[in-house]
């Protein structure tokens, strides 16, 4: 993958980014993050995001990427910085237009990553009600476990979770029920 954007950089566009990411997150422990290809493909990564904004990802994206931001443990790379800045700056518009998983996807980076966002945690509250209604129960574990883990009071949210609880137990896998009562244990 590294390859072919080394070749083909001029011709990728918001997808191939967030695939390739996604694939990097994936295969995170066998990716060598001194790899020159790696760095080059991260900071061409951090440059488009930079000149196109981050809608130009598109909420999906904008999840994927940062999923494998948080399982590659990008906390001090230039790239992660104007993320998790453009992230915080468009949080509104990321709420709103992001299915649960890219929600999810998002605040779990910022919290692997100790990341605080105070406007995206804000809005994830704001709209707590709709996350938890379309959500499924691993993306609701991983918004609770992400906001208990920064320390984030959400009120709506967890009186959400605490609503849909039989729903969440009946439906969750262990991981995602241990984590949910977790986080509520523990704010």
């Amino acid at each position: 993958m590294l390859l072919i954007h080394e070749k083909e950089n001029e011709g990728f566009d918001n997808i191939n980014y967030a695939t390739t990411m996604s694939q990097l997150g994936r295969n995170s422990r066998f990716v060598d993050r001194r790899d020159l290809l790696f760095r080059a493909f991260l900071d061409d990564l951090g440059d488009q995001v930079e000149v196109r904004g981050l809608r130009w990802l598109g909420a999906q994206g904008i999840g994927n990427i940062m999923h494998a931001v948080g399982k590659m443990n990008l906390r001090n790379h230039r790239t992660s910085s104007i993320l998790f800045s453009q992230v915080e700056k468009h949080a509104e518009w990321l709420v709103k237009e992001g299915k649960p998983q890219a929600i999810a996807n998002t605040v779990w980076a910022c919290a692997k990553l100790g990341v605080e966002s105070p406007k995206l945690f804000s809005q994830v509250e704001k709209h707590a009600e709709q996350l938890v209604k379309e959500g499924n129960t691993q993306e609701i574990a991983n918004t609770v476990w992400a906001c208990a883990t920064l320390g984030v009071k959400s009120p709506k949210l967890f009186s959400q979770v605490e609503k849909h609880a039989d729903w969440l137990v009946k439906d969750g896998t262990p991981q995602a029920i241990a984590n949910a009562v977790w986080a509520c244990a523990t704010l």
